[in-house]
């Protein structure tokens, strides 16, 4: 280095360092001055802004191994506050809060899974009575499931305790199961010797509604390491894309949306698979 103190003065302290930028001005970066050093010696480069020196670091010999210190490298983006600088940085807020993909054929990409799942789904649904039915879209016709019956009495256990602590929860929960068993989306089992699985359920209060509760049946819940939604194909991303949705909403003059009242209620499960959403229900709700 003392090639480099000898020739580079002092730093004026009265000036002070306002910014550090990146390489993406040449014209600031560009060299005016550069003193070479010798063999593996830092050099030092003089720009219009100030001197920079590289070089490598000091090395170690630790047991016959060499070993370098860490370096530690901070990075700087200042964005210019003018107006198109505050619109990008909007514009790549949106792209944070909308994860859509850039590349609309990425889409079109589908995996094996995704196939064999829109190959059951073709093949096996009907359409009856203003309702789809569909078979479940196991993995493999090999289904593994053992007999949860007793989670699912100790999880309904536990509704019943609530029960009897929360006359309001009683009523709550009561009216939304009352409701799916009146409206045909749930029936009584027939008594069988074929085992079942059965599907835990408990109940949310939606935040921005007071009252409103929602019954929720629980297909992830695992028992002995095992879950009814591992046995099933997730099936490829069809949701339409956020920016084809409002292109189109810009197409006429009127634009109409609908919402499906109970959705997934609404397409029922093939008989032959109906013995994997067996549920355990407090008696007399």
């Amino acid at each position: 280095m003392n090639h480099l103190v000898a020739e580079i003065p002092e730093r004026n302290p009265d000036v002070p360092i306002g910014l550090l930028i990146g390489v993406n001005c040449p014209r600031a970066m560009e060299p005016v001055e550069i003193i070479l050093g010798t063999g593996s010696s830092p050099f030092a480069v003089r720009t219009v802004l100030c001197w920079s020196v590289s070089g490598p670091l000091s090395a170690n010999v630790v047991g016959g191994r060499i070993t370098r210190p860490s370096a530690v490298c901070n990075r700087t983006l200042v964005q210019e506050c003018y107006d198109i600088g505050l619109k990008d940085l909007l514009l790549q807020s949106y792209e944070h809060d909308f994860t859509e993909s850039k590349y609309t054929g990425t889409s079109s990409c589908m995996s094996q899974d995704d196939n064999k799942f829109l190959s059951i789904i073709k093949s096996e649904v009907q359409y009856a009575g203003g309702h789809y039915t569909l078979a479940l879209p196991f993995r493999s016709d090999n289904i593994k499931l053992e007999d949860n019956r007793a989670q699912a009495v100790h999880r309904v256990g536990a509704v019943k305790r609530r029960f009897e602590a929360d006359s309001r929860f009683k009523q709550d929960y009561t009216a939304s199961m009352d409701n799916i068993i009146d409206k045909g989306y749930a029936q009584l089992a027939a008594p069988s010797s074929m085992p079942c699985w059965y599907v835990p359920h408990h109940s949310v209060y939606h935040s921005k509604k007071p009252g409103k509760i929602r019954v929720v049946f629980d297909c992830s819940l695992k028992y002995n390491g095992k879950s009814l939604n591992d046995q099933l194909l997730s099936g490829p991303d069809l949701t339409n894309s956020l920016v084809a949705v409002l292109t189109r909403f810009r197409q006429d003059r009127i634009a109409i949306i609908a919402d499906v009242k109970l959705l997934f209620y609404q397409v029922r499960v093939s008989e032959c698979h109906r013995k994997f959403f067996a549920v355990c229900v407090v008696a007399q709700w």
